[in-house]
């Protein structure tokens, strides 16, 4: 049976994009994998400074690969441009398993949802038209030509700040990074972790769930409690 919690002071979740609803994590390796083989990297070298800047800014990307690779006379937002450039990969990314099932489960639920991300909010909005579940999603919050990205607090204090005008009370947020739990860490709001066990790393108050069955399971639960108050 679904659960109205418009009766509790549970209001809103926040879920992250990259990596939490879609599996994009192939595409942008990719596409940063090729970039620095331009700016002659070699393959090996390329493959690694690609996955240490997963899950983070493409500006941030962007200065470290130049710098290091001695070049000083660019234009940040035409090369982040190139790099991000391929519409087509909307249509070759599949969601992570589980994600929509629950993001239809929070919303039948009668909880909000708000998206917090680095990427631009259109490839966000395309993606989860595509999907079917844009209806599901009050707003996108994205960093991109915006705010400093994650791990910045800042995109997490201005969703804080948003809901805090709107009598809107924030539940958690989930992020599948490092960078992103970071984020929500810093800015003093609840977050829980979602991924692999081995990708994990220890923070003082972060919930840990493997996958979106486990996770909706610690939502039902917490729903239940709130529910009995």
């Amino acid at each position: 049976m679904n659960k109205d919690i418009s009766t509790t002071n549970l209001s809103y979740i926040v879920l992250d994009f990259d990596g939490t609803i879609a599996d994009t994590s192939s595409h942008w390796l990719s596409a940063k994998r090729k970039f620095l083989r331009g700016l002659g990297y070699r393959k090996g070298e390329a493959i690694k400074i690609a996955g240490n800047f997963s899950g983070r800014n493409l500006k941030d990307f962007i200065t470290f690969s130049c710098r290091r690779a001695g070049i000083t006379d660019y234009d940040i937002d035409v090369l982040e441009s190139e790099i991000d450039s391929d519409r087509n990969f909307i249509e070759n990314i599949n969601e992570v398993s589980g994600s929509t099932d629950f993001i239809t489960f929070c919303h039948r639920s009668g909880i909000r949802l708000m998206i917090c991300t680095n990427s631009p909010p259109t490839y966000v909005e395309l993606y989860l038209t595509k999907l079917g579940i844009r209806h599901c999603i009050d707003q996108v919050f994205s960093t991109y030509n915006h705010c400093a990205p994650k791990p910045s607090p800042e995109i997490y204090t201005e969703i804080a700040n948003h809901l805090a005008e709107t009598d809107g009370t924030l539940l958690f947020t989930i992020e599948d990074s490092e960078s992103g739990v970071s984020s929500a860490i810093k800015a003093g709001i609840e977050c829980i972790w979602i991924g692999r066990e081995d990708e994990l790393k220890i923070y003082d108050n972060v919930i840990y769930a493997s996958n979106f069955s486990v996770l909706r399971m610690l939502l039902s639960e917490r729903l239940d409690r709130a529910i009995a108050a």
